[in-house]
């Protein structure tokens, strides 16, 4: 074999290499992708209630954190809103168990249509929902909390073709600086439970 013969071989043995090496890379990139992809979708599912297309508690509480870190760190206004849907044993027991899924589905919806995109809605388990509004002052939580409430009452759930009333207990907090996750949602919680001992009374 002459030498420009054996040349042009190595040559074409390099390029073959080179070819199969990116077509390596290539599949190993799309493989990485891929891996990416499911790995995503794993984790968006960790963080989503199993009922409603909303946040989780885990995904809520992980918020918090960043938002306590926030107001510490630059001293911005942020609310933390605990919701209780009243009476959803009585719709149950009125309508059947799959009842209480709509209720619970329809007043997502309802709270997700009234704030802003940058605003988090979670379904916090069982009745509950929280709400974590930033920046935001006081009196403007105040009357955020009142269309909340009015959104939901004028709004009914429709269960079997049946226009069902529901009701909301709205309690808040403003987050402070030296709070923590359990801090914040535990002054939350205390005040949803003054504000639905006051509705019963009202009855």
């Amino acid at each position: 074999m002459s030498l420009n013969r054996t040349d042009n071989h190595s040559a074409d043995i390099n390029r073959e290499e080179v070819e199969r090496l990116r077509d390596e890379n290539h599949s190993l990139r799309q493989s990485v992708r891929d891996l990416e992809e499911r790995l995503a979708t794993v984790a968006q599912l960790a963080d989503t209630d199993t009922l409603t297309p909303l946040p989780n508690r885990r995904r809520f509480e992980r918020e918090v954190d960043m938002v306590v870190r926030r107001v510490a760190r630059y001293r911005t206004g942020a609310a933390l809103l605990f919701v209780d849907v009243d009476g959803l044993k009585s719709i149950n027991d009125a309508h059947g168990h799959g009842a209480g899924d709509i209720v619970l589905i329809h007043v997502g919806d309802v709270l997700r249509s009234q704030l802003r995109s940058t605003d988090l809605v979670a379904r916090l388990g069982g009745d509950e929902f929280g709400i974590l509004i930033e920046p935001i002052l006081e009196h403007e939580v105040i009357r955020k909390i009142g269309t909340l409430t009015r959104e939901i009452s004028q709004n009914h759930a429709i269960i079997e073709r049946e226009l069902v009333p529901v009701s909301i207990s709205i309690g808040y907090t403003m987050i402070e600086a030296n709070d923590s996750v359990d801090t914040a949602l535990h002054r939350a919680d205390i005040a949803m439970y003054g504000e639905k001992r006051a509705h019963r009374a009202e009855r």
